[in-house]
């Protein structure tokens, strides 16, 4: 089995949960991030600081600047929400904490001032990482929290009984439920008191056994209690987020994926994101990031967990994830691999994928959990227990099989509301029936005269505007095909030549003229060829007037033996073409490497049967705008 030692990590996608936070229970005050949580986000990133960031590490990843967080080395996105954005921050200020020496550079124009004054950042040198913050009618937070805005997994959710299912589970959830009614009574109406609310309540019983005195020392009093009620929790969120064969509410056709259901959707949605950042790595090296992070709650690792087949490798994966936990997926390839693309990293076939998980933080308030804080290698998908990493175009091909297959799909498969999905659905596809008959029944009086009369006058005129916008355009369109005279003649004054003037050339106005020298053979006679416009016959001849029209150095490409400045564009290569065989899509080529296109995201991937980065939200045109001007860096991984 490799070690560290022998292995090079290229980049790595790390999704987060967020940290400790206040509990939806109370309702009084608005969830947001605790110090506990910020203390553990802050400790996950020198964690990870120390693993990729810090000389001498195994996993050095040697493309990322250790001394600031470059915008074109970094993704970071999270939601709009207090607990996400200021977990993100925490996190950042982890990897790259406060430092006045690395931010009081002499030689960055940025830090002088004219007096010669030489200034560094606020709070001793704090660095500003860029951090994608987005609400939920952003279309990219479908795949940071998949289920929020899902209409179908909220009904499914509401729908399912996992209590019908764990009777004897429900039965002995009551019990310790009235062991701690005492703390639950304030929050919690008795009839709330079940299962059926098991992770709210764990929530708010872990949150009094962290943060209040008196309530952390009931519960040492009654040893196993916290730990049933958050058994009961993990039973009833794996039911949730967990089923792989969850029926649609709205008897949707299947997922465009192989595996997984509306329970699902959100590790589903979150799958799309991680096969997107790998993706682009070999195959759209201009949105392509060494390090990739994304903030957000239990629910998409829990629906990822089970896409992974993670459930059966360990109990971490049974459950929800501890506040702080990471998800982590390294791209690697061995240390002795010395070839190299364009991007500065090996050939795909010469790649690999390691997931690795971090169950919490190590701090959490009271007693740690077993195991928490350690960065555990697992085997993905149906792997043996001895395979710690897959083949990086087997891991792409098996992601889409669990990825979401694009924002319409989400959108169909959710029957969602959200602003975006109008692009994609063409009607209020989410209504069913019964509600598209009351809407469309709710008045059916008689109109009076009037009213039908003002209807017919406004018909008319919308009619009349609308034939006259036709036949405008319409008349438009023929008076540029048959153009009148005058058009033609401006057209032969313009085969005269380019040339600054342009149309405008004369016949009389001469080309630049450069000396002509002339070439002659050994016996004095010249040699090249004359076109005699007059005669049409091509001849040798000798040149009295030493000059020979070149043409204007700003021809275009369209103008009559014009040229132009522009270097030739090279031809795309096409040798390493990419095949997928998943989802239906067989072994057709698609996802061409060509770095010099301006994003991967304006091809086309063959439709929702494989990984589509268009249509799946591969990438943002934004950043993409941005990083072109920014250039590509292509530093690769060290050695390790």
């Amino acid at each position: 089995m490799a070690t560290d030692q022998d292995i090079a990590v290229w980049a790595s996608f790390i999704y987060l949960r967020a940290g400790d936070s206040t509990p939806s229970a109370l309702q009084n005050v608005e969830a947001q991030l605790t110090t506990l949580g910020a203390n553990q986000l802050q400790a996950v990133g020198q964690f990870f600081r120390n693993l990729y960031l810090e000389d001498g590490s195994a996993s050095r990843i040697a493309s990322l600047d250790a001394s600031q967080p470059q915008p074109y080395q970094v993704s970071a996105i999270t939601l709009a929400e207090q607990t996400m954005s200021a977990s993100a921050q925490a996190f950042m200020l982890g990897v790259w904490p406060p430092n006045s020496t690395a931010t009081q550079s002499p030689t960055d124009v940025t830090n002088a001032l004219a007096n010669g004054s030489v200034l560094s950042n606020p709070l001793g040198g704090l660095r500003f990482p860029l951090i994608s913050v987005v609400s939920e009618n952003d279309i990219e937070s479908i795949f940071v929290g998949g289920d929020i805005s899902c209409n179908g997994f909220t009904t499914y959710a509401a729908q399912i009984n996992p209590a019908a299912n764990l009777v004897e589970v429900e039965l002995e959830s009551r019990a310790i439920y009235n062991a701690v009614q005492y703390m639950l009574d304030p929050v919690f109406s008795e009839s709330q008191q079940t299962f059926d609310n098991a992770k709210n309540i764990f929530d708010y019983v872990n949150y009094q056994n962290i943060h209040n005195k008196t309530a952390a020392a009931q519960l040492a009093n009654q040893p196993g209690v916290l730990a049933s009620i958050r058994h009961y929790a993990d039973l009833q969120q794996i039911a949730l987020y967990g089923d792989l064969n969850a029926g649609n509410p709205y008897d949707r056709a299947p997922m465009a994926a192989k595996y997984g259901s509306i329970s699902t959707i959100a590790g589903g949605s979150l799958a799309s994101q991680i096969g997107s950042a790998f993706f682009a790595q070999s195959y759209a090296v201009r949105s392509s990031y060494p390090l990739s992070v994304t903030v957000g709650d239990y629910g998409p690792l829990t629906s990822i967990f089970s896409l992974l087949n993670l459930t059966t490798r360990s109990s971490d994966f049974l459950g929800t994830a501890l506040p702080g936990s990471a998800a982590v997926f390294e791209l690697i390839s061995p240390s002795s691999t010395t070839s190299r693309t364009e991007n500065g990293i090996p050939e795909p076939e010469d790649l690999s994928v390691r997931f690795r998980f971090r169950n919490g933080t190590g701090i959490d308030g009271s007693s740690n959990t077993t195991g928490a804080g350690n960065l555990v290698t697992f085997p993905l998908f149906n792997q043996d227990a001895s395979e710690t990493s897959m083949p990086y175009i087997d891991f792409l091909t098996a992601m889409g099989g669990i990825a979401i297959a694009s924002p319409h799909d989400w959108c169909y498969q959710c029957g969602a509301q959200s602003l975006f999905c109008a692009a994609y659905n063409g009607s209020d596809a989410y209504y069913n029936v019964s509600q598209a008959a009351s809407h469309s029944t709710a008045y059916s009086g008689p109109l009076s005269a009037g009213a039908a009369g003002a209807i017919g006058a406004l018909t008319t005129l919308l009619l009349s505007a609308l034939i006259a916008l036709a036949a405008f355009f319409l008349l438009g369109l023929r008076l540029r095909r048959t153009e009148p005279i005058w058009a033609s003649h401006r057209r032969r004054r313009h085969d005269l030549g380019g040339g600054f003037k342009g149309s405008a050339k004369l016949a009389s106005d001469p080309d630049l003229t450069r000396p002509f020298t002339p070439v002659r053979n050994a016996d004095g006679a010249i040699i090249g060829a004359s076109v005699e416009k007059s005669t049409g016959t091509t001849t040798t001849t000798s040149v009295s007037s030493p000059h020979a029209r070149t043409g204007s150095w700003e021809l275009t490409p369209t103008s009559p033996g014009g040229g132009s400045l522009r270097a030739p564009q090279p031809a795309l290569d096409r040798s390493n073409a990419f095949s997928f065989a998943c989802a239906g899509v067989g072994g057709q080529k698609r996802h061409v490497r060509d770095s010099t296109a301006p994003s991967f995201v304006d091809r086309d991937f063959g439709g929702l049967g494989g990984l589509d980065g268009a249509k799946m939200g591969w990438g943002s045109r934004e950043d993409l705008s941005r990083r072109s001007r920014l250039g590509s860096v292509a530093d690769g991984g060290a050695k390790l």
